[in-house]
């Protein structure tokens, strides 16, 4: 059985704009490769002094379809990060998976 059959709540692709964010500082912004209601794996930039395990800040944006118009949107929330995987040393992108300690709330 391969993973996305053991997943409970399936993986769409999906790529949208998120952020990974301390407090106030950020930590990266990046593009989601895909995404679920309990998590998410996207490609950024991340400094190594950041490990799996680490709770983080989620912005992600998103769209929403409002009389015949899409209206910009922030969902936020909490997330560990629950792997990491290098991509390329020359630019330090990784991939990151998260899994999303509550459901984004939409701000």
């Amino acid at each position: 059985m391969d993973t996305q059959d053991r997943r409970r709540h399936p993986r769409r692709e999906l790529s949208r704009a998120i952020s990974l964010v301390e407090g106030d500082k950020i930590l990266t912004h990046g593009w989601t490769q895909n995404i679920s209601r309990r998590g998410a794996y996207l490609v950024a930039p991340l400094s190594d002094k950041i490990p799996a395990g680490r709770i983080v800040g989620v912005r992600l944006g998103s769209h929403k379809k409002v009389s015949g118009s899409y209206i910009l949107q922030t969902m936020t929330g909490e997330a560990v990060i629950v792997r990491l995987k290098d991509f390329s040393s020359e630019t330090g992108h990784k991939g990151i998976a998260l899994e999303f300690s509550q459901d984004l709330e939409v701000e």
